[in-house]
């Protein structure tokens, strides 16, 4: 062996290893990012004394669920500032999943849950999900179902008279997908 081979190999295995212990060091950070961002949510929800039943995270926003309080926690960081929306479940009358799509490529540029409130003089509020700027093309349809979820999450507790009660029904029956202490699982039904 020759000795330029020989070190050609030699800067070629170098190479490979610094690209390899620099995709570990960015592993690492997302991850320590990730677990810093979720004990924020949950400092969040001890702060205003909520017992989350469910969470979803959804790149730099999470989104969380509590069932007995009937509030919804919805926790966004991914500008500079950090925004923080704090629903009272009782209070909206519905919601939708909005995919507003560009005229060019007819490409969806962003994903959002718009909710409208019982209240006629609240305006609706509009929260993004999925933006294509800060958010991975690739996690799209995985956000698309997690919106549609959690519209059907809201709206069986708003279909719901007494959201959190054991005795829920729904016209007279009992509402299907109901768990023992009166938690819904809006997927159950289907």
């Amino acid at each position: 062996m020759t000795p330029v081979i020989w070190i050609s190999g030699l800067i070629i295995g170098i190479l490979v290893l610094f690209i390899r212990i620099l995709k570990q060091i960015s592993r690492y950070e997302a991850r320590k990012d990730t677990l810093q961002f979720l004990q924020e949510f949950d400092l969040l929800c001890r702060e205003r004394h909520l017992t989350i039943y469910k969470k979803d995270k959804l790149g730099k926003r999470i989104i969380g669920l509590d069932e007995h309080g009937g509030k919804m926690l919805f926790f966004d960081k991914t500008k500079n500032t950090r925004q923080i929306h704090l629903f009272d479940l009782r209070r909206i009358s519905r919601c939708e999943v909005i995919k507003p799509r560009t005229t060019t490529d007819d490409a969806t540029r962003n994903l959002s849950i718009k909710f409208l409130f019982k209240d006629i003089g609240h305006p609706a509020i509009i929260l993004t999900v999925f933006d294509v700027h800060f958010d991975d093309p690739a996690d799209f349809d995985i956000s698309e179902k997690k919106a549609g979820y959690w519209k059907l999450v809201i709206d069986v507790y708003n279909r719901t008279p007494d959201a959190g009660s054991p005795a829920n029904t729904f016209d007279g029956a009992p509402l299907t997908g109901q768990r023992e202490g009166g938690q819904i699982d809006p997927l159950a039904a289907f």
